[in-house]
């Protein structure tokens, strides 16, 4: 779609989507229905857009708590142009704020593209809607160095659940998380009270701030749930002979493996990030379970279970793995989602499409990460590692060879990929500046001691 003329004012800020996925949807309806802002987008197919963008909204009597009351809310936003990514340089003209909304896969070559084409002489925030898998090792290892009066940021969580209906056109969105948690950085106390301010101006909740980038790479939303999940749904999936008879709901249909399974990601998780808070410092087993039922539940195993010296839920595992699919299924927000199935070869039945962010985003940006990151501490991650080993076998890629790193790892986001291999390495990795080439005032990312 080409630029359309702009009528704004002096004053109205520019905001520019990296990615065509349904989070920019949401926004560029959102935003661009906002008076004071215009939206642009950068795409692969930036013909399939129009002048507009139509949202409907399911609300919530309580985002914390999705279970009722739902209503639909219908609106649409303008944007100014969609940009093949040939034309950075001019859909990030004047640019204010930058976001990749997009697969962790794809942050790296995506702010290879764009960072070169930020604004040099003005303020400009640019970060990622979701920022799991190492997002700001990758700004560091960038060779183009970042504008000056840049602040950064990355999401923790992603804060929608929505699908595009129609690309380019029409999404629906399912819910808003009621809590922006974002690690913030930025050259002066200013710009980053400027960036938490517009963080919470643009997704409407109130922005919890975390110590550092590292909580974002130990969540426990998509790393935790996808693996999981899916580890229940296609465990006996061999590729060209498994076909399923129907795509099933991904969380409406969570079975008692899926449960066991995200049971085991977490008791390696809960354990790495223990020992990462020792390592670090920084009181990481604080940011864990954000959401408010994750919350709970993680805060309710420190002071029954883990204080006792209970690895897991010992009794109460019968209790989860019978409650864990019925809270799924009575989740308003989740319980329609349809796992990420294709038609098998021939038409009949379905197969897991494991080129999806599923697996694409989840297993090397991130359980691999989990993994490399406790190598670098000596410390075992047995469950992780049978997970990355069961995925892989379905994706066809080699990221572990028993317990010895495979070819593939190097391909991951884990520390390794930035030649870490030991404690010394992963403290330089997580206490190098993110702007290295300047002096800078302290930012909400604190150093390590």
């Amino acid at each position: 779609m080409p630029p359309r003329s702009s009528t704004h004012s002096a004053d109205t800020r520019t905001l520019v989507l990296c990615g065509g996925g349904s989070g920019s949807h949401v926004l560029a309806a959102d935003i661009g229905r906002r008076p004071g802002w215009r939206v642009r987008v950068l795409t692969s197919r930036p013909e399939s857009w129009a002048d507009h963008v139509e949202c409907v909204e399911q609300l919530h009597r309580s985002d914390r708590y999705p279970v009722a009351g739902v209503r639909r809310l219908e609106y649409r936003g303008a944007i100014e142009g969609a940009f093949g990514w040939e034309r950075a340089g001019e859909a990030l003209r004047g640019a204010d704020v930058v976001v990749l909304v997009c697969p962790v896969h794809a942050h790296r070559p995506i702010l290879e593209r764009v960072v070169p084409e930020l604004p040099r002489d003005r303020p400009v925030l640019l970060g990622s809607l979701f920022a799991q898998g190492g997002f700001d090792w990758i700004l560091r290892e960038l060779d183009v160095q970042l504008p000056p009066e840049a602040a950064l940021f990355g999401l923790k969580r992603y804060p929608f659940l929505c699908k595009a209906g129609e690309y380019g056109r029409r999404v629906e969105l399912f819910g808003r998380f009621p809590q922006v948690v974002a690690a913030v950085d930025a050259p002066g106390a200013e710009l980053r009270a400027r960036a938490i301010a517009t963080l919470g101006e643009l997704l409407q909740r109130p922005v919890l701030e975390l110590p550092s980038f590292l909580p974002c790479a130990l969540n426990m939303s998509n790393q935790l749930l996808h693996p999981g999940i899916a580890w229940g749904h296609f465990h006996d999936y061999v590729p060209g002979q498994t076909v399923y008879p129907r795509q099933m709901r991904f969380y409406g249909d969570l079975n008692r493996r899926g449960v066991q399974a995200m049971e085991a990601i977490y008791r390696d998780l809960v354990a790495l990030t223990r020992e990462l808070a020792r390592f670090t410092g920084l009181p990481l087993l604080e940011y864990l379970g954000i959401d408010p039922m994750m919350r709970w539940a993680v805060s309710l195993r420190m002071r029954v279970l883990h204080r006792r010296g209970i690895d897991g839920l010992g009794p109460l595992r019968y209790v989860e793995e019978l409650f864990g699919p019925l809270t799924f299924r009575l989740n308003r927000r989740l319980n329609r989602i349809l796992a990420p199935m294709i038609p098998a070869p021939g038409g009949h039945g379905f197969i897991p499409n494991v080129s999806s962010r599923f697996w694409a985003d989840d297993i090397p940006h991130g359980l691999c990460v989990l993994a490399g990151l406790g190598r670098t501490l000596q410390l075992p991650t047995p469950r992780i590692d049978a997970l990355i080993r069961g995925h892989q076998a379905i994706m066809g890629h080699r990221y572990l060879i028993g317990d010895e790193l495979g070819p593939d790892f190097a391909d991951t986001g884990a520390p390794q990929r930035y030649g870490v291999h030991d404690r010394a390495g992963l403290r330089a990795l997580l206490s190098a500046p993110l702007r290295p080439d300047r002096d800078r005032a302290p930012s909400a990312s604190r150093s390590l001691a």
